[in-house]
């Protein structure tokens, strides 16, 4: 099943959408590994972390994409100051800003 799986998700030239923040992170996690944790999840307002509280947050976006668009689209990452974070996906913790937290932009 795992392969099946694997086949159907990767096994074109293109990576959907849903998995291709999967796959960039991945690419990231290579080059940081192991002094930054991969923490992401549903949810997550970093996805690696540095023992010292650094925060990474990996933003990606691709010019064609898996359906027909026509043409190819425009990459657009929002890096705004946010008014807080999901905490294990289940509690908001209030407070503005992005302290300490870089942001990774891939585009392709």
């Amino acid at each position: 099943m795992i392969t099946k799986v694997s086949q159907v998700a990767f096994g074109k030239p293109l990576v959907t959408n849903v998995l291709r923040g999967h796959v960039a992170e991945a690419i990231i996690a290579l080059a940081l590994e192991p002094e930054w944790t991969w923490c992401s999840a549903d949810y997550a307002g970093w996805d690696f972390e540095r023992a010292d509280g650094l925060r990474l947050e990996v933003k990606q976006s691709a010019a064609m994409q898996s359906w027909s668009t026509g043409k190819p689209s425009k990459a657009i990452f929002d890096v705004a100051a946010r008014t807080g974070y999901w905490e294990g996906g289940t509690e908001w913790i209030a407070k503005e800003g992005r302290k300490r937290c870089v942001k990774a932009a891939l585009s392709g």
